[in-house]
């Protein structure tokens, strides 16, 4: 497991391994891969369950017939109330051989009464060395004529290792292009035209060697903040409100994408509308 040096520290000093178990971070930050890695520590099993509250009392019976340690690993974001409170229960009273590991984007979602029965691990973000040692041990694509200036550009596109894998299996040289062409030149674009972004995000399955709209404007984001830390001082103030609305609409278009139906197209060129607004 690459980085989390300071959670990995604090894992190895426990002399057992807990009962209930809360790792807070960012979807893609490495709480599962941080599990397995527990599991390993302390020769146990572990296998991710639903989120219904017969997933969560399942889990009873299946301890029931385990003759080993094993984590049930649940997450925590998508629990009913109903479920929270099955899981407390376990919790209060756990079964031999019974260990549970929740995952959550933020402790706060986690009812006070759970969080106080376990161990909190936080997910911490990852450095841009750490990053570089990922993408040159990765195996799935050839890494290895990649500069090493190159490999930064592209680290920089990614907040976590899950994202710089989809970058890598996307292609980060052709992504890296398409996320600063767009940064540098939408202002100049014609409200007709801006780029033509559309065509080179993914809106359906038969859309094959495109780009997900959640990833692109991911890495614009991360690009963004990359592009205000270097020039914030010798950016005009219609630069900077440039730059802040971009960052405010494609945050919002995230959250629009991100929800059960929404059409991602639509939202996309009220995104890009929207931030042509400032000519």
């Amino acid at each position: 497991m690459i980085g989390q040096e300071i959670v990995k520290s604090a894992i190895s000093k426990w002399k057992q391994l807990p009962k209930f178990i809360i790792i807070e971070g960012e979807v893609g930050s490495g709480r599962k891969t941080l599990v397995r890695y527990i599991s390993s520590k302390f020769d146990a099993d572990s296998i991710v369950v639903g989120t219904s509250v017969e997933d969560v009392r399942n889990i009873i019976e299946d301890a029931k017939s385990i003759f080993k340690a094993r984590i049930y690993v649940i997450d925590g974001n998508k629990l009913s109330m109903s479920a929270l409170n099955s899981l407390l229960k376990i919790a209060e009273e756990p079964p031999h051989n019974c260990h549970i590991a929740m995952t959550v984007d933020s402790i706060n979602n986690a009812l006070p009464t759970l969080a106080s029965r376990a161990k909190i691990l936080t997910m911490l973000p990852y450095t841009n060395e750490e990053k570089m040692k990922f993408v040159k041990s990765y195996k799935k694509v050839d890494t290895s004529g990649i500069d090493d200036r190159a490999i930064v550009d592209y680290c920089n596109l990614a907040s976590n290792l899950q994202m710089l894998e989809e970058i890598l299996t996307y292609g980060a040289e052709e992504l890296f292009e398409k996320v600063t062409t767009f940064y540098d030149l939408i202002w100049e674009a014609s409200a007709s035209n801006s780029l033509k972004v559309t065509n080179w995000l993914k809106f359906k399955e038969t859309d094959e060697g495109k780009i997900e709209p959640k990833l692109f404007l991911n890495c614009l984001l991360n690009w963004s903040t990359v592009v205000i830390r270097k020039h914030y001082i010798e950016m005009t103030f219609e630069e900077l409100q440039a730059h802040d609305l971009l960052v405010r609409e494609a945050s919002r278009c995230l959250r629009k994408i991100s929800k059960s139906g929404a059409n991602a197209r639509v939202c996309v060129n009220d995104f890009i509308r929207r931030i042509k607004q400032v000519e």
